[in-house]
């Protein structure tokens, strides 16, 4: 039976994303990370997104590990600190690690959930 509790990606969602450490980001992401992102524009993201949400909370559903790569499912829940509403939404996270840290990242998360729970509507683009 698998531990996810000893995965890469539990504890980065833990440490960085449930307990707020900022500091920890480079503790889990390579300097050379490649992907959706790179080191500074993630902790710009996190930054971002920190000042307009509170109480966020990813709850782990399962990480999938083999060889170098991890896989998991989150279920994210947090308050938009402007207008107070909680949102929640669900993502997967996959990650390619060396050394111990991610040096590739996919990230695919339902922000489209989140900001129709915000009050947000798509429109048509007309030409």
């Amino acid at each position: 039976m698998r531990n996810i509790q000893k995965t890469v990606l539990y504890n980065w969602f833990q440490q960085v994303w449930n307990e707020g450490k900022f500091e920890a980001i480079g503790d889990f992401l390579s300097e050379d990370l490649s992907g959706d992102f790179t080191l500074e524009s993630y902790k710009t993201f996190f930054k971002n997104f920190s000042s307009q949400f509170k109480d966020i909370h990813v709850t782990v559903i399962d990480v999938i590990s083999q060889d170098d790569m991890e896989c998991a499912i989150v279920d994210v829940k947090a308050t938009h600190i402007e207008s107070d509403k909680q949102v929640a939404y669900s993502g997967i996270s996959t990650i390619r690690i060396e050394n111990g840290k991610a040096v590739e990242t996919i990230n695919v998360f339902d922000t489209l959930k989140m900001y129709q729970q915000l009050g947000y509507e798509l429109t048509e683009k007309k030409s």
